[in-house]
């Protein structure tokens, strides 16, 4: 009784970088409450954040190894 998320990540690579496909669903009697009260909206943005910061961490540590 409520809802269900999901995220799933696939990270891969292709032509020398990598592909990171993020997907995220809701599921449950409860989503359309989730969607008033904006929440995949916000789950979406902190998403977000965390590919940004992911990104950035990623780029930094490569160009530091030789």
């Amino acid at each position: 009784m409520g809802i269900n998320a999901s995220h799933t990540w696939q990270f891969r690579e292709e032509d020398g970088k990598v592909k990171l496909l993020s997907v995220e669903s809701f599921q449950g009697p409860m989503v359309w409450v989730g969607y008033l009260l904006s929440v995949p909206k916000r789950l979406h943005r902190l998403t977000v954040e965390f590919l940004n910061t992911l990104k950035s961490a990623s780029e930094a540590c490569s160009s530091t190894q030789p």
